[in-house]
C-alpha cells in the first residue's frame, strides 16, 4: 500500500501535511500541503477515492497545484 508521500513523490527534506479530509461511506477526499525545509509552501494536493455501490463506476485520482493555484499535474488513479 503506497503512502501519499510516495504517490505525490515528495522530495527529500520536504514535508507533507494533511490539512483537510472528508471520509464518508463511499467518498473519501483529502487535501495536503507540501512544504520545504524552511516551511515555505511548495505545492497543494487534492486527492479522492469515490465508490459507487450500485454500479461499476468509481473515481480515484489526485491533482497537484502550485502555491498560486496553477494546476501542475493531474492523475486519474490514486494507487492506495
Amino acid at each position: 500500500m503506497a503512502t501519499f508521500d510516495e504517490i505525490f513523490k515528495i522530495q527529500p527534506g520536504n514535508t507533507l501535511k494533511l490539512v483537510h479530509s472528508h471520509l464518508g461511506n463511499y467518498d473519501d477526499d483529502w487535501e495536503h500541503e507540501e512544504r520545504n525545509g524552511r516551511g515555505e509552501l511548495v505545492a497543494r494536493y487534492e486527492s479522492w477515492d469515490h465508490f459507487q455501490p450500485r454500479g461499476p463506476h468509481s473515481s480515484t485520482g489526485w491533482r497537484k497545484y502550485a502555491p498560486d493555484g496553477t494546476l501542475i499535474e493531474k492523475h486519474d488513479e490514486l494507487p492506495l
